[in-house]
């Protein structure tokens, strides 16, 4: 069986795994791809793209039905299903070569053809080969899943677990609770894209995972200062007669 060794090893040609293979490349990385499938973006080839266009021919045909009650008369307007295919199959097309090309451009010698398996934590096999690496970076749509469902099972925890403390640790009305921590939380999820989009372009790719991180470190010097109003969470859940009010409030589902 061959050996190879690399820096990195990336696992899928997608639009994620061309991304990480490119930014290897760019700091001087010694990097391997492999690809079992024709390589490409899912997302190019049967998701957004072509959704899109199919909401964009849609969307010409809701307009110019609606012109008249702007002064624009553009007669009957009528939907060619078959011609609406073809035009959305011809664009696919060409989003999908344009993201091919970057993928035959990669070198033969760094570009694997098959099914890579896991033997450890750093090794996989593709066919014949064995390759040893560094790092090791999986941009398939099975990661992708899981580590949608991982995740949202942890927030999910997480929240929950959240939204119980702030309701037992404040004297407040439970609906003016709720309003309060879920504007701080919604406000927080408007402010994050942008302020990590504008670290990333003024300081570095990795500034926004350090600020992210300084963030958390700030929220849990704030738990621990505030550490007395949440002793209250810990002495047991609410009597039932106050249970009983917030049920027909409908401030509990």
């Amino acid at each position: 069986m061959e050996r190879m060794s690399c820096d990195v090893l990336v696992i899928g040609a997608g639009t994620a795994g061309l991304k990480a293979y490119k930014a290897a490349i760019a700091r001087g990385a010694d990097v391997l791809l492999v690809e079992k499938g024709p390589g490409g973006s899912t997302c190019t080839r049967v998701g957004c793209m072509p959704s899109k266009l199919l909401i964009a021919a849609g969307r010409l045909a809701h307009d110019a039905r609606r012109a008249a009650g702007r002064g624009v008369h553009v007669g009957a307007v009528e939907i060619d299903g078959p011609a609406v295919l073809r035009e959305l199959r011809a664009e696919r097309d060409r989003f999908v070569r344009s993201v091919l090309d970057d993928y035959h451009a990669i070198p033969d010698g760094r570009r694997l053809q098959g099914e890579a398996r896991f033997t450890g934590p750093t090794s996989v096999v593709v066919g014949e080969i064995a390759i040893d690496a560094a790092a090791i970076v999986v941009a398939t749509p099975a990661a992708l899943v899981v580590c949608v469902v991982v995740g949202g099972l942890v927030l999910g925890v997480l929240n929950t677990v959240l939204t119980e403390s702030v309701m037992e640790a404040t004297d407040l009305p439970r609906s003016v609770a709720s309003s309060a921590y879920s504007g701080v939380r919604f406000l927080g999820g408007a402010v994050a894209p942008p302020v990590a989009t504008l670290l990333a372009d003024t300081i570095a790719p990795s500034a926004a995972y350090v600020f992210a991180a300084a963030s958390v470190a700030v929220g849990l010097v704030i738990v621990v200062a505030g550490r007395r109003a949440l002793r209250r969470v810990d002495d047991g859940p609410e009597s039932p007669r106050v249970e009983a009010e917030a049920i027909s409030a409908g401030e509990v589902s």
